[in-house]
């Protein structure tokens, strides 16, 4: 029949160390996690401005070679329109671009929809074309993705990824903390419960090749120490009941009268001569 309290001891062992532990190393794991997701998110708010810098320089020099390969004599903005729209939609599949906006000849060319969240980045192009003669210069304006709503889905998607390596690493670590810690921990709660309940043979696992086999070793041997004094303890008893016996068969055959008392004269011990001689 299986003892109740044996189980109850069993579950607690086996889940509560592992449970503390996993809690201890899963929480610090937590804020290293943390710590390291407000590193990784400043680095990539600067990878984002540098880029998006960049961006912007792709997107000039493309635009201005849009222009230079423009060789009409008359220009034509309606033409030119086209042209641009056609290369805005290029460069929002090709980079974070939602908007672009500038004015030349008087014209203003703009594509997309502008709006408050967006990341501004300015720049000038070099335009030159034949109808105009010499360089003009015209400032653009470029209009991305806003860096708070790309900061907020990395760091969503950061968060996500070391939340689910913490808890993987929170559920592997329980399950070698259950076979290395837990186990031999609730084999030794057993030997020793074993052993309590009178089974003199229970013993420690001395085969292991770590802390817990060599704790064992210890513990069998004052184990087998206690045994051995019991064994002491036992023949010095049987000795000694064994002296009282024929001590007494003596007392009881000799022809004299023996009586014993204690300190407080209480008689202990009369054998049969003294009886015959007290009348008793």
């Amino acid at each position: 029949m299986t003892d109740p309290r044996a189980d109850t001891r069993k579950q607690l062992v086996s889940m509560s160390l592992p449970v503390k532990v996993t809690g201890i190393v899963f929480w610090g794991m937590v804020l290293v996690g943390l710590l390291v997701a407000v590193y990784l998110l400043n680095q990539k708010e600067t990878q984002l401005r540098d880029n998006y810098n960049s961006n912007i320089l792709f997107i000039e020099h493309e635009l201005e070679q849009l222009y230079s390969s423009y060789d009409e004599h008359i220009f034509d903005h309606n033409f030119m329109s086209l042209q641009v729209e056609e290369f805005f939609l290029r460069m929002a599949r090709k980079y974070p671009v939602e908007a672009i906006r500038y004015t030349f000849s008087g014209h203003t060319y703009q594509f997309g929809k502008i709006q408050g969240q967006q990341e501004k980045i300015t720049g000038q192009l070099l335009v030159r074309v034949l109808s105009y003669q010499g360089m003009h210069v015209v400032d653009l304006e470029v209009y991305m993705v806003g860096l708070d709503k790309t900061i907020a889905d990395s760091r969503k998607q950061m968060l996500m990824i070391i939340g689910g390596l913490v808890f993987v690493f929170g559920m592997i670590l329980q399950q070698i903390l259950q076979r290395v810690l837990s186990a031999p921990i609730l084999d030794m709660v057993l030997s020793a419960q074993r052993f309590a309940e009178g089974d003199q043979s229970s013993r420690f696992n001395e085969q292991r090749k770590d802390e817990f086999g060599y704790l064992a070793k210890f513990v069998n041997q004052a184990l087998n120490s206690i045994l051995q004094q019991q064994k002491e303890i036992e023949v010095s008893r049987k000795a000694l009941f064994e002296e009282k016996v024929h001590a007494e068969i003596t007392l009881s055959s000799i022809m004299d009268g023996v009586i014993t008392v204690n300190a407080d004269n209480i008689i202990r011990y009369v054998n049969p001569v003294a009886e015959r001689l007290m009348g008793l």
